[in-house]
């Protein structure tokens, strides 16, 4: 038997009502898990800053005990620094350069490759501090507009303006400091790599010292030293032309190349 119109009709509404109260639930659901990733994400960003931050000052103490070649010292902080936070990629370098100074090239060789290794979460790191400190700036600002729209003197108003002019040229100051903070740890990554070959030449192992020199050159195309030490390692493979070609690349990238390294290679690709 066919159902009744109103039958029907009250089927429908009821589908209808159920469909309805699904996607309430569906949105809630959603909606709520989104919040919850969302402090999560804020949570894990909180740590992270905050144990870079509680590492980085024995990092700096590490580093003034460093470049005044207290080495065992130096150590200390940087190994406190890693406990702390264990992607500090730059702490590993350091600990790599001093074990180098000391002859300790193994152990050297081993703090380079976790340099390496932990860069990009110590990128990570730095960056999310540095955007933090915008999160801020820009915090204030919105303070600082609430503010004027209830300021009831001219002298408030002027004070309210001075503040929004300052945290302005803090936030282009961010701007610039956050270019050259990217550049920088870039040009780090290079160092790395270029310490990297320093090592394995220590160790007499030329072709891979070869290998990290190259690399340092292709993140950074005007890093001094890899130029050099690269084209004084062909040159002692006797693979001259190579070395040319690199000794003509760094020029074009007006890097300057040892003299005598320089009349040496030409010499032996000329005759």
């Amino acid at each position: 038997m066919r159902e009744s119109n109103a039958s029907c009709r009250e089927k429908n509404k009821f589908n209808r009502s159920r469909f309805s109260v699904f996607i309430i639930i569906l949105v809630l659901f959603f909606w709520t898990n989104f919040n919850f990733s969302q402090e999560n994400v804020i949570k894990e960003q909180n740590k992270l800053i905050k144990d870079f931050k509680s590492a980085n000052k024995f990092f700096e103490k590490g580093g003034k005990q460093f470049y005044k070649k207290n080495y065992k010292k130096a150590e200390k902080n940087f190994k406190k620094c890693i406990e702390i936070f264990p992607n500090y990629s730059n702490a590993y370098f350091y600990l790599s350069k001093g074990y180098y100074y000391i002859g300790s090239f193994k152990e050297s060789l081993d703090c380079i490759v976790k340099a390496k290794s932990s860069h990009k979460d110590f990128v990570k790191a730095v960056l999310t501090s540095k955007h933090r400190s915008l999160d801020v700036l820009k915090e204030n600002m919105k303070e600082l507009r609430n503010q004027s729209n209830y300021a009831s003197t001219d002298e408030g108003r002027v004070q309210i303006r001075i503040g929004m002019n300052k945290t302005r040229e803090k936030m282009d100051n961010w701007q610039k400091n956050y270019k050259k903070t990217v550049i920088g740890l870039n040009n780090l990554k290079a160092d790395y790599f270029y310490f990297h070959g320093n090592i394995y030449f220590k160790l007499k192992k030329f072709q891979e010292a070869l290998n990290e020199y190259v690399e340092a050159i292709k993140i950074n195309p005007k890093h001094n030293k890899a130029y050099n030490n690269l084209i004084s390692l062909l040159y002692m493979a006797k693979q001259y032309e190579r070395a040319s070609e690199y000794l003509e690349l760094a020029e074009s990238n007006k890097i300057g190349v040892n003299p005598k390294l320089k009349d040496a290679v030409n010499k032996a690709v000329n005759q």
